[in-house]
């Protein structure tokens, strides 16, 4: 009993020794706002988002369209051509520029080599061979010729003779007769003496020749000539073609008749003259207007359409090809010709495939744009 009494205070004594030299007390237990778990970047993804990826950008390159007179169809075209890129190319800006017509572009641009690195420019392709070969008129610039480039199609005119007579059907019906062209040396009224000579003979020293160009039609009206030149604007190629101005108001007022050639001229034609006349437009029955043509007429064509030299880059020139093309149907907003703007006249050039630009063949067999002669060929029938 007396121990026990003993071990008590005993235990007391220890028990406040261990307070006495600080012997670890649990902390107390306090409520705490619950937080959100930490983490760190080696075990989680990082919670900002990821940068965007930079595209990289290019300086701007500047060309210019050299077209036609101002107002006319080429210029609007090369107006159109020039908006939509500065529009929708992110590099690429041009501007537009009057010409008096292809002659003039390749003189001025073909004698400045910073000029045809940044020139597009409208061509009368029907020219190529004396281009190539320093014909005259080219011969003022020799080589500049070799140099050009097709690039892409513009315009299609067909082009042929027109009458206000029934009887006369074919050029051989022309043999003594009255025709108005246009004037003396002028691609259309040499295409047209060519086309009437494949009749053969002694015809084009027998018909009395009226350079009056579209004074004719009023001639014709009025009785003084027996047919005069005429052409259309190729709307779709063998199907669709329109009036321009000055031949629909000669509809509205007389009923006029298409004279066409044979298939044999067409031969002979080529073989006199070369594939600019041996090439045919059939215009068929109806497709300028009821009863315009006839009857199917073979007409010859001038072949409008942009071209470059070859210092173009192609880097560039497949820019604007691809713009271009990507909003082909943006062009018919600034002027009618402009719904023939689509993918089967794109490459509708009378010009063999190693005389397209780079930059354009890149673009067009990637997207299985047809061109060159070949090509050519199958939308308008060779003799």
């Amino acid at each position: 009993m007396i121990k026990k009494k003993l071990l008590i205070p005993l235990a007391l004594l220890l028990a406040l020794s261990l307070v006495a030299i600080g012997c670890p007390t649990p902390p107390p237990t306090t409520p705490t706002t619950p937080t959100t778990p930490t983490t760190t970047p080696a075990t989680t993804p990082a919670t900002t988002p990821p940068e965007e990826e930079e595209v990289p950008t290019r300086e701007p390159v500047h060309i210019e369209f050299r077209t036609m007179t101002f107002g006319g169809g080429g210029y609007i075209m090369g107006f159109a051509a020039s908006d939509i890129l500065n529009k929708y190319s992110s590099w690429v800006r041009a501007s537009v520029l009057e010409s008096t017509g292809s002659l003039e572009s390749i003189s001025i641009v073909g004698e400045d080599p910073a000029k045809r690195k940044r020139t597009i420019f409208l061509n009368i392709w029907n020219d190529w061979d004396k281009m190539t070969h320093d014909i005259a008129p080219y011969d003022q610039f020799p080589g500049y010729g070799a140099d050009i480039r097709a690039v892409m199609s513009d315009q299609n005119y067909p082009l042929g003779l027109i009458t206000l007579d029934p009887n006369i059907r074919t050029i051989d019906d022309l043999r003594g007769k009255r025709v108005s062209v246009f004037p003396r040396g002028s691609t259309k009224s040499d295409q047209m003496i060519w086309l009437v000579d494949t009749a053969g003979g002694d015809i084009v020293e027998s018909i009395d020749w009226q350079y009056t160009a579209y004074e004719g039609y009023d001639d014709m009206i009025m009785g003084k000539v027996d047919a005069a030149t005429a052409f259309v604007t190729e709307m779709i190629p063998g199907q669709k073609y329109t009036a321009p101005p000055k031949l629909a108001e000669v509809m509205s007022k007389k009923k006029v008749y298409f004279i066409t050639r044979t298939w044999e001229q067409v031969r002979r034609g080529e073989e006199l003259y070369g594939p600019m006349v041996g090439w045919a437009t059939p215009i068929p029955i109806d497709a300028v207007a009821p009863g315009v043509p006839d009857q199917v007429a073979l007409f010859v064509s001038i072949h409008l359409g942009w071209a470059v030299f070859k210092e173009f880059p192609e880097d560039v020139m497949y820019e604007v090809i691809k713009t271009l093309v990507e909003h082909q149907e943006m062009f018919k907003d600034y002027h009618p010709i402009g719904a023939t703007y689509m993918p089967v006249k794109h490459g509708l050039l009378p010009i063999d495939e190693e005389y397209w630009h780079p930059g354009a063949r890149k673009y067009y067999d990637e997207k299985g744009i047809g061109y060159g002669v070949d090509y050519f060929s199958e939308i308008y029938p060779r003799g």
